[in-house]
């Protein structure tokens, strides 16, 4: 084990798990203590499997590379267990609620300007990942937290590289893929998932890039505004057809969203470029529909039932 690892290894017997918030892709979420309260995203790991060796070396990289990382709108890093079985991520305990179960559970409306707001810390905080050459790869409303006066907080950056996230099934004519996941896919990604194809298709082989990230990051704003339902934007954007935003936002926020989504990877927008012009947006009158503050029930210390989820 590297010096860099040993001091950022936590032993899993030091740990005190708690109630479990959620359930994902990669494992179980736990509210847990440590020095004080934090998470615990508990990492499946089969060592049975053939990727096993390759899927632990990906794991010790990711936690080297994850303890340099330092933003306001970042899931504040603390620590990982790294012997198998028990691999686990410790961060801080987030005291907001997902977007997602502000947006689609709690049918919470956002005024224009505080659509743009969580727009722009979010491309802060990925343009951050991007100038520390690391890629989110799985971008999307339940790993986006909302905290008091909607300060916008990314989780669950960096944990595709050492999972078989992309199983086809036996049959070879259909993919198991997470719920909901599609909808924040970029096409060159759908196309590479390789359908018809008996064999696994593992994460690390699929063409995540920093464009890839910036489609997804196009899908949350679509999602953000409410404007369409997901369906309809997975068919929309899959096809090559940008779709129609209907929100009462500036027309620069729409463009910007419609550029994110381009076909061509190369025609994305860099997250740096994109934070300079929606912090150029003008700011809009309120509107009576929409609320200019956060809503009153928006409490600190609430722990979405989602939370962590990936």
């Amino acid at each position: 084990m590297s010096v860099t690892l040993r001091e950022w290894n936590i032993p899993i017997q030091s740990l005190q798990l708690g109630e479990l918030i959620g359930r994902g892709t990669f494992g179980s979420v736990y509210r847990g203590k440590w020095h004080g309260e934090v998470a615990v995203k508990m990492i499946d790991f089969n060592d049975r499997d053939d990727s096993s060796a390759f899927s632990l070396d990906s794991f010790k990289r990711e936690v080297v590379a994850l303890h340099k990382l330092r933003h306001e709108n970042l899931v504040l890093f603390m620590g990982a267990c790294t012997k198998p079985p028990d691999l686990a991520i410790v961060t801080q305990l987030s005291k907001g609620e997902t977007l997602h179960s502000l947006l689609h559970i709690r049918k919470h409306a956002l005024s224009a300007n505080w659509i743009i707001s969580i727009a722009s810390q979010v491309a802060k905080g990925m343009g951050y990942l991007h100038a520390r050459q690391i890629v989110h790869r799985d971008l999307k409303t339940r790993n986006i937290f909302i905290e008091t006066n909607y300060k916008a907080v990314i989780a669950d950056f960096a944990l595709f590289n050492f999972v078989n996230f992309c199983k086809l099934a036996k049959s070879g004519h259909y993919v198991h893929v997470p719920a909901n996941w599609l909808c924040y896919v970029a096409p060159e990604i759908i196309r590479a998932l390789n359908i018809g194809n008996a064999d696994h298709s593992p994460a690390s082989d699929l063409p995540f890039t920093p464009e890839t990230d910036v489609f997804a990051f196009g899908c949350v704003g679509a999602l953000l505004s409410g404007s369409l339902p997901t369906e309809t934007l997975v068919y929309l954007v899959g096809t090559g057809i940008k779709p129609t935003l209907k929100l009462q936002c500036p027309r620069e926020f729409k463009e910007l969203m419609r550029q994110c989504w381009s076909y061509r990877p190369h025609e994305r927008p860099e997250f740096t470029a994109l934070v300079k012009q929606l912090d150029r947006l003008p700011k809009l009158h309120r509107s009576p529909s929409y609320p200019s503050k956060p809503h009153s029930a928006f409490v600190v210390g609430h722990i979405s039932g989602n939370a962590l989820l990936v």
